[in-house]
């Protein structure tokens, strides 16, 4: 988010490819998992722990024999 610091929401969502009610839902929700791994991946093109960091692995369960 702060790459977008100052764009509108209309804007962000447009880069990452949602709408901004998305980016409004998360903003008070929180942004969920599958979304969380979509836009590091698909709109931005790094891995997930890139972009959200240790919170990232926390928020992720570890899966067995990986």
């Amino acid at each position: 988010m702060r790459h977008y610091q100052g764009s509108s929401l209309r804007a962000i969502g447009m880069a990452l490819g949602v709408s901004w009610n998305a980016i409004t839902q998360w903003q008070d929700r929180g942004i969920p998992l599958d979304s969380a791994d979509r836009i590091a991946v698909k709109s931005l093109g790094v891995h997930p722990s890139a972009l959200w960091g240790d919170l990232w692995w926390e928020a992720t369960p570890l899966q067995a024999g990986v």
